[in-house]
Order: C-alpha cells, then structure tokens, then sequence
C-alpha cells in the first residue's frame, strides 16, 4: 500500500554545510594564517565559489565519483576549501598525517589508492622524498600560487593549486548522490601494525555535525568564532571544518603556527570563543599565559581529548582565565565525538566540589550513540561509576568496519563495536575512562587505573607530562611505573611526587618507582606514545613494595 505525505527523502550531503553558509551567512569571515604568519580573510560566499572552481578542476582532470584524493596540509583557507571541492563531488577526500614515518605515510597512500596529491608548501621535500614508492599518484598539486612551486625538486608532475582551478567559474551545481556515499577517509595512528582506514560517509558526517552542535555537546551558534587547533588531518579536525559554515560561525584556521604565542594571540585578535585541541596544546598555552601574563578572555569553552584532561587544567581554565573545559571522549572510528563533559540540571545543582568530579570525568553520552560495558563474559556492568569493563558503542556515525576489510569483521552479533577502552559509567551516564585495554595493569590479577594516577600525578606543581606503564614484578605479575616530564627548571623528587598522589588513592595502586625523562616521546596525533614508554622501561629494576595488591 502507498503511504501519502510523508517527508520528503533528500539525501544528506556534505555540500549542504556550504550552500546553507553562502546563502544565510555570506559574508561570515574565515581567517587563516599561513606558516609565515600572512592572514588570509575572505568569507564564506567566495569561499564557496573558490570550492565550486575546485569541483569543476577535478572533473575536468578525471576524477570521478569514489575516487580518493589525498591532501599533506595544515589547518589553512586552501585545505578547507578541500573538504567541500572533493567531497561535493562524489569523490573521497583522504586527509594524510604528515607527522607519520614516512613508510607509514607510503603504506596509506598506497592502500587507499589515491589519485591526486594536494599539499602544503612546506611539505614538497617529503612529497619529493616520497615520489617514487608511491605507487598510484598521478599528479600533485602544492596548495599556494605559481610562486609555492619548486621547479627544482625531482616532481615530475606537479601544478600550483590557483592554476589548477584558474579558468574555472561558480557556474556549478552540486551533484545529488546516495548519502550513504563515501565521504572521506582517515587512518588510524597505526601504534600496532599498519593503519587502518576508516571511511566516513555523507550520512553519517552530517548526522555527526548536527550533534556535535546540540546544546547537550558543544552548544555552538552563528555568535561563536571557532578555531580548530586539532589538525583537519585528525578525524577532520573533530568535524569543526562542517560545524562552522552549518551554523554560519565564523572560522579561523591557525595555519602550521601552533606554539603558544600565535595561539594567544590569535585567540585575542580575532576573539575567538571556541576551540578543539589535545592537553598538551594547552599545556604549552598555560605555561605561556602564566609567564606573559596575557590572557584569553573571548575564549568560552575549549573541547580538549585525545587523551584524559588533567583535572589542574581544567580547574585552572575555569577559575583563572574564565574558559569551560568540555572534557571529550572519542576515536576515529566515531568520526570521533562519543562523550562530552556538560552539565546535567541534577549535576549543576550539585555542590561545587561534587560537581567538579563530574567535570573530571570523560563526559557524559550524546543522543545517536549507544554505550555499553561488560565483563569479561560479555555481561553488562552496573552503571554505579566504579565497577570498570571494557566499552562499546553502536550508533550512525560509528564504524562497521575498516577500509578494505582490514582487521576482519569487528562487530558483534549485535552491530556493536569494541573501543579498546577500559571504562566506567555512572547513574547520570557520565563516562569515566580508567585506560585502553593494551595499558592496564594488572598487578596480583586486580586493574590499576593508569589514567587516575596520571591525572593526580599532573597536579603536582613540577609536572609537565605524566605516564604510567606497567613493569613486571616477580610475585604480583605487574606493577605501576610512573615516568615524569618536569617543568622546565623544575627538579621534582620522587618523594614528593608520591607523597602528592598517596591519599588520594588506594595504597596498592601508588606506583613502585618514579623516573624522569626529558621529553615524553609522542604519537603523531600528540598523544605520549606509552608504547615506546614500555619498550624503553622493560627491563626497569623496581625498589621492593609492600603495596602490590589489595590482598597485601
């Protein structure tokens, strides 16, 4: 039987962020800022034009529908034009981590078959370096004018990106397609075994974006000034690259400039209210505001993840410069937002130091994501905030698998998709992350918490960064080491850093030892690379300790 009057079935596309900006936003300005320090401004109606003459650009050079295009480059006016040029299209846009080894960088490529190299300036000695192994490039294209092209490096076929799309005009409609199409394409950090790539599709982009925006999530508006310091190039810069033009925000892209002078300043200039980065990003910010004195007083809410946000940072933000840690959880399998720290009524009405336990959690979960802990036997654990398992997620913008079938079939029976974490949940659904299932200790069979050491251990005065591995133990199997960056200047004791820890904890999970590196070696995605951590302290020689185990 036909129903009548019903919605309407218009796919979602990604070129709907652009049009709903040109029309209702047009001159709403982007900002960028290039690794010399030159701005860029223009808004979003040129914007728009500019990507159109890409779309057509990429047409005429051959590029058809599924076809991936791979970009090397920063968060910048060009790149940005990138997500809408490629993606409006039909064809895939493959945003490529720079800051990966360079057979890393060659394995990805390769894999995903890219056809067409879009690339910073800055980055032509890498691409020269790595011409002849990648096996299906065709052409690059440097992402600046004539004079961003370097005839003397060995690239046989390269254009500058205003020539590519010179001759080219806004007399172009965005195609309609399957919003279930392929959108873009990011790989994993690869910490174990090759990177795997996770396919974004249309549909799923676009139903992220629109909760990513909800008041529960980041609560963004056409008042706020967004700037992503997250690279477009991690999980697409947190989806802030669709975010802006849907709710007509203005935008500023830092460019590759990200130490803590040109963000503060960048922050004041141009008023920012909204940012997305990892801890160390702020971390850097801090110590430099702590020194100059400047301030960051536009800045509202600043979303930081990628790793648990130290509760002195968070607390810092808030009550000396004013700024709202939204605390995030996600992966690039989630394209990659799964839980926020926003406040609930019940959690607001709560006493000031109650509530601040709730900011030092992981956040609580949005609607569209489904999540669940279990045991060891797959059973669900009490939501009570203490008893831990490891967590999955189902929902419309997470994975069901990886590009190209990598890794086999990752579902369960259920659609549900395992995360790797070690989690809580509690009855307000604010979810707390104890560790990734590759960094749990295990010590006399009981769980050690390697982030709520760390997170502690980031209060004392003398840290900079903090990790914890586990190290064999003889009789408990495992046991907590904590490695400490200083401050720079700083030379904190051993002592004292445990005894800033201890009450806080149970005896049995205070680490055996401290040691002190110089720099925390770190991922490309700017997280400590634990895993380098554990090969470096393997054979370390832990003092004798009482404390092992509950039992002891």
């Amino acid at each position: 039987m036909v129903l009548y009057g019903r919605m309407q079935d218009k796919p979602l596309l990604i070129s709907d962020f652009l049009t709903y900006a040109e029309t209702y936003h047009p001159a709403r300005e982007i900002v960028s800022r290039d690794a010399n320090g030159r701005e860029h401004r223009y808004a979003y109606a040129e914007m728009a034009v500019r990507a159109k003459q890409l779309a057509q650009a990429l047409i005429a050079y051959g590029i058809k529908p599924g076809d991936r295009v791979a970009t090397l480059a920063m968060n910048n006016h060009r790149h940005f034009e990138l997500f809408y040029g490629v993606s409006g299209t039909g064809a895939v846009l493959h945003t490529v981590n720079p800051r990966l080894f360079e057979d890393q960088i060659i394995y990805i490529c390769n894999h995903a078959e890219d056809r067409v190299l879009f690339l910073d300036p800055a980055f032509l000695p890498l691409a020269a370096s790595l011409a002849p192994r990648l096996e299906t490039i065709e052409t690059f294209v440097v992402l600046g004018g004539a004079d961003a092209l370097d005839g003397s490096l060995p690239l046989e076929s390269a254009a500058d990106y205003e020539s590519f799309i010179a001759g080219f005009d806004a007399d172009y409609t965005w195609p309609s397609f399957d919003e279930r199409a392929a959108s873009s394409l990011c790989y994993t950090s690869g910490t174990t075994g090759n990177p795997k790539g996770v396919l974004y599709s249309h549909r799923s982009t676009v139903i992220h974006a629109m909760a990513a925006c909800q008041n529960g999530a980041m609560g963004l508006s056409a008042h706020d000034t967004i700037m992503p310091i997250a690279p477009m190039f991690h999980a697409n810069a947190w989806s802030t690259p669709y975010l802006a033009p849907m709710i007509g925000a203005k935008l500023v892209l830092p460019g590759p400039r990200l130490d803590p002078e040109s963000v503060q300043g960048l922050i004041d200039d141009e008023s920012v209210t909204f940012t997305v980065a990892v801890p160390t990003v702020f971390t850097m910010l801090l110590d430099y505001l702590e020194q100059t004195g400047k301030r960051i007083d536009s800045l509202r809410q600043a979303t930081i993840g990628g790793t648990s946000v130290p509760p002195a940072m968070i607390d810092l933000l808030r009550e000396k410069y004013g700024c709202f840690v939204a605390q995030v959880w996600g992966m690039t399998e989630l394209s990659p937002l799964g839980t926020m720290t926003t406040l609930t009524p019940a959690v607001a009405s709560l006493p000031e130091s109650e509530r601040r336990e709730f900011l030092y959690k992981q956040g609580r979960g949005q609607f569209g994501l489904e999540l669940k802990i279990v045991d060891d036997n797959g059973c669900p654990v009490p939501r009570d905030g203490e008893t831990a398992g490891a967590l999955w997620v189902r929902g419309p913008w997470a994975a069901a698998g990886y590009f190209r079938g990598e890794a086999g079939e990752v579902l369960d029976d259920d659609g549900w998709l395992p995360t790797g974490d070690v989690a809580t949940l509690d009855g307000q659904g604010f979810l707390r992350i104890t560790d990734r299932l590759k960094d749990v200790i295990k010590s006399g069979g009981e769980w050690i918490s390697s982030v709520e050491i760390e997170n502690l251990a980031y209060g004392h005065p003398d840290v900079k960064q903090a990790a914890v591995v586990a190290v064999h133990h003889p009789k408990w199997d495992e046991r907590p080491l904590l490695v400490v960056e200083p401050n720079e200047g700083a030379n904190p004791t051993k002592e004292s850093i445990l005894n800033h820890i201890q009450s806080a904890i149970a005896k049995w999970w205070l680490p055996d030892d401290v040691v002190f590196v110089k720099e925390m070696p770190m991922t490309a995605t700017g997280k400590i690379k634990k895993i380098a951590l554990r090969d470096r302290f393997k054979d370390h020689v832990l003092p004798k300790s009482k404390n092992a185990s509950p039992q002891a």
